[in-house]
């Protein structure tokens, strides 16, 4: 299964050298999760959202010279940092494939591997980004309802460009 970290930041100037470094950590220390893809996604302070993806291990991940760069964004421009490891259940094994997923106002990391991928967006190869398509529905009934629609254990980590809120959701599926 996946694994996703995170980091928040309460200063308006972004993270301090400390917390970059231990978001770097965290990132490889959840290679324990799996190591078929990396991904992150940073938050500025006015909401804007910057992604980062490679089909390669964590360790690899953060000496990518895109990742330096991330990192550098860290210190002044990002309130908040997502990181996720992804263990291939579905889709190969590709960038694109890798989290984060973003869809219309939905930037989404997941772990987890649903059974109604078809039925929520049925032209993707990853199960993850047919959730984000679900998220980022103006149906009545808005994220509750997307994430009863969901078949499949989940735990999710999304952020509303719009309403400018980071949301985290689980269900009880084994």
């Amino acid at each position: 299964m996946c694994g996703i970290v995170g980091i928040l930041s309460k200063n308006n100037n972004g993270f301090t050298h400390e917390q970059k470094e231990m978001f770097g950590e965290l990132l490889v220390a959840d290679i324990i999760r799996r190591w078929d893809s990396t991904g992150v996604f940073g938050v500025t302070k006015s909401g804007d959202v910057e992604i980062l993806k490679a089909d390669c291990h964590a360790a690899d991940f953060v000496r990518l010279k895109e990742f330096k760069k991330f990192e550098q964004k860290m210190w002044n421009s990002y309130q908040m940092a997502i990181g996720h490891n992804r263990a291939a259940t579905k889709g190969t094994v590709i960038a694109e494939n890798a989290h984060p997923f973003q869809d219309g106002r939905i930037t989404l990391v997941h772990n987890g591997t649903i059974w109604n991928q078809q039925a929520l967006k049925a032209d993707v190869e990853v199960d993850s980004m047919a959730i984000a398509h679900a998220l980022n529905s103006d149906d009545e009934g808005g994220a509750a309802k997307a994430l009863e629609s969901i078949d499949g254990p989940f735990a999710l980590v999304w952020y509303d460009n719009v309403s400018k809120t980071l949301n985290l959701a689980r269900n009880d599926i084994a």
